[in-house]
């Protein structure tokens, strides 16, 4: 004899554990992350081109990354080595805590875009060679100390050299507060005085808005 047919009612409840068992959809998720994340359509349909890059975004943010930088660093950096190597983002060893934690730098300042992929690329080599010494964020603060690439923002510090450089510079200084034509570039080469003196390594935002307020 058959067995009894036990009939199956189809709740919301039930229809939604099903639905939260399905993958997402490549469109679905690129829709997702441009209403989400506020991702462009071209950022997002690269992004979800590959299931394991999409993910590997997904967990990053996860990781507290914020969306767009974490984006640029995949799309701009990571997919770009990827592609050399004939390989995807996440067969480069590079751990999404890691991609999290220099978007976490951008983000605050400790560390600008290139150097970002600096740190990046430089994660990818060691790993090549020493699969081991990677493993989590921590790597990152190691490789920006020792390439010395974290930026200058002490106010305080930052204060006393952008003193020092409008001394120097008196004929700049009257070219900005004349405003004018004249103003922009002489500002422009004030910075760029600050950022020789610090070899590079000042934060542009902090002394930018030192300078603003010393010179208005």
């Amino acid at each position: 004899p058959e067995p009894d047919l036990v009939p199956v009612e189809l709740t919301p409840q039930w229809l939604e554990q099903i639905r939260s068992r399905l993958c997402e959809l490549p469109l679905q998720r690129q829709m997702r992350y441009v209403e989400q994340y506020k991702l462009s359509d071209y950022d997002a349909g690269v992004l979800t081109a590959d299931r394991a890059t999409a993910e590997f975004f997904d967990e990053a943010v996860r990781a507290g990354g914020e969306p767009k930088r974490v984006c640029n660093l995949l799309t701009q950096t990571g997919l770009k080595i990827a592609n050399e190597r004939g390989c995807s983002v996440v067969q480069l060893g590079v751990k999404a805590e890691q991609v999290a934690k220099l978007a976490q730098d951008i983000e605050t300042g400790r560390i600008n875009a290139s150097s970002a992929k600096t740190i990046f690329e430089e994660i990818v080599r060691v790993q090549a060679s020493d699969p081991a010494s990677v493993t989590d964020a921590a790597m990152v603060e190691i490789i920006a100390k020792k390439l010395n690439l974290i930026q200058k923002s002490d106010a305080g510090e930052l204060e006393r050299i952008v003193d020092q450089v409008l001394a120097d510079n008196p004929q700049a200084v009257e070219d900005v507060t004349a405003g004018g034509k004249k103003s922009n570039k002489a500002r422009g080469f004030l910075l760029g005085q600050v950022m020789q003196k610090t070899k590079g390594q000042a934060n542009p935002r902090v002394v930018s808005e030192i300078m603003t307020r010393k010179l208005g």
